[in-house]
């Protein structure tokens, strides 16, 4: 555990994609143990189209292991490392979740990966000061 947030869950990514939707205009973070046949995962999405009818478009979508298990918000902090990527959630994202307060996901990317998965996460959490950081 790097930071210093509490309990977490661990989370060993074999897969990583990160990419925009064009047919949405989402961008989409995801983490799995397994490219095809995924029994753990990590979803961010967040619309890069903001509509401010809807408070959520403005929101990180966060979802863990299941579909029911998803949130709009609750990410209080983003840390990328060369060989993982930790996110601490509140209580509420946390209870969504039914997961612990920080999940950590360790990967193996090679740099140009690396480099754009820090390039989206600055993306993502572009509108919240101070959420992102990174090591790399």
């Amino acid at each position: 555990m790097r930071g210093t947030w509490g309990m977490q869950k661990l989370l060993k990514a074999n897969f990583l994609n990160t990419d925009v939707d064009e047919h949405t205009n989402v961008l989409i973070i995801g983490f799995a143990d397994d490219e095809f046949n995924a029994n753990e995962y990590v979803l961010l999405q967040k619309s890069l189209v903001t509509d401010d009818k809807r408070l959520e478009s403005n929101e990180v979508n966060i979802t863990y292991n299941d579909e029911i298990r998803s949130t709009f918000g609750g990410i209080l902090n983003v840390v990328l490392y060369k060989d993982c990527v930790e996110i601490e959630l509140d209580n509420n994202a946390s209870r969504q979740l039914q997961t612990e307060k920080t999940i950590q996901i360790s990967f193996a990317e090679k740099d140009d990966n690396l480099l754009k998965l820090k390039t989206h996460l600055m993306t993502m959490f572009q509108d919240h000061e101070g959420v992102f950081k990174s090591e790399v």
